[in-house]
């Protein structure tokens, strides 16, 4: 592929990103294409998350993409921004998109790239603009500290490479609504 060829002249390997986090069919006509992760929560299978990604992960190495933007590592009701479907999460328990999203970046791993997991500090309650000023900042630090960081621990102890923290849109700290981040 053109990557490739591009990969061969350089002395430091190119890091080649896509959010294939469902297959490299969801971008390409030629590769797997799974369901979303929102299924795979549904069936609670550690096994079949390390085969997706391990499935992704090889077919994208075939074309020249050798980092994996995903899983989503929110929990619906938690941190999925507004307009951002719910189906990107694998569930609302912790410790199901925890396992889940640990098994798919081992199965990434396994197949030749790596994963950067996206996760969206937040909540909903926040981007409804029900908490402003300091009662914004501790909710964030409770819901980060006491919870959704748990999930960036365990993907860390598992070889955690990269992350991806996306902030699509922030509250204003005095107003309380939502304004995109830029």
């Amino acid at each position: 592929t053109r990557i490739q060829k591009i990969q061969q002249g350089l002395e430091l390997p190119l890091a080649v990103a896509a959010e294939v986090e469902n297959g490299l069919g969801s971008l390409l006509s030629r590769g797997t294409h799974f369901p979303s992760n929102m299924a795979f929560g549904a069936t609670r299978s550690g096994e079949f998350a390390f085969l997706a990604g391990k499935i992704t992960a090889e077919e994208c190495r075939a074309v020249g993409i050798n980092t994996i933007i995903g899983p989503t590592c929110s929990r619906v009701g938690a941190a999925i921004p507004e307009g951002l479907p719910r189906v990107e999460s694998y569930g609302e328990k912790l410790h199901l998109v925890t396992r889940l999203s640990t098994a798919f970046m081992k199965g990434v791993h396994n197949g030749g790239a790596v994963a950067a997991p996206r996760y969206f500090p937040g909540a909903e309650v926040i981007f409804k603009g029900e908490f402003t000023g300091s009662r914004w900042l501790y909710h964030l630090r409770k819901l980060l500290v006491d919870t959704e960081l748990g999930v960036f621990e365990l993907l860390s102890e598992a070889g955690l490479a990269a992350l991806i923290v996306d902030w699509r849109e922030m509250p204003d700290l005095i107003a309380g609504k939502s304004v995109p981040t830029i």
